[in-house]
């Protein structure tokens, strides 16, 4: 299966990345990595987003990089300024991300964390942002503070 942009493809987005002076036009992809845990020890998801050489098909590389931790903040990712240099600079400026002013080092390199557009997001899904987004809904929040509403009732009760 080729990664290159079918007919029905035609409609995304395409834009041109500028690298040591040349600018290619890529086709971004949206996906996750998977092997990350919150603080709980659950398995959780990272954004991962591609960018695919519109010309020739092949991988011109990934924006994000996955530093082994859950991202909290919804549609955060850290950005791979290694491989990528001035790919932080690229979102920016073409209004697909905002800085939020964190980094996070590895090894010798410091790694930006940006919030991406949502409707960048959206235009570049292929059915994952949903499972991705389902992460971050409130569900886990709502039983705990039902069992500690409780627990604090019953406390309640005992000290009068």
């Amino acid at each position: 299966m080729e990664d290159t942009p079918t007919e029905k493809d035609t409609n995304l987005q395409t834009y041109i990345f500028e690298q040591y002076e040349e600018g290619y036009e890529v086709l971004p992809q949206l996906t996750y990595y998977t092997q990350v845990q919150d603080w709980l020890g659950e398995a959780k998801k990272n954004l991962a987003i591609t960018l695919i050489e519109v010309e020739t098909g092949d991988d011109f590389g990934v924006l994000t990089v996955n530093l082994g931790e859950f991202i909290g903040a919804k549609n955060a990712a850290y950005i791979d300024t290694n491989n990528l240099p001035g790919a932080d600079t690229w979102l920016i400026e073409n209004g697909l991300a905002k800085a939020t002013g964190l980094t996070k080092d590895s090894g010798y390199c410091t790694y930006p964390l940006v919030i991406f557009d949502e409707g960048f997001l959206r235009s570049i899904d292929d059915g994952t942002l949903a499972d991705y987004h389902a992460q971050f809904e409130p569900t886990r929040g709502k039983r705990a503070k039902t069992q500690h509403s409780r627990k604090t009732s019953k406390s309640r009760g005992t000290e009068r």
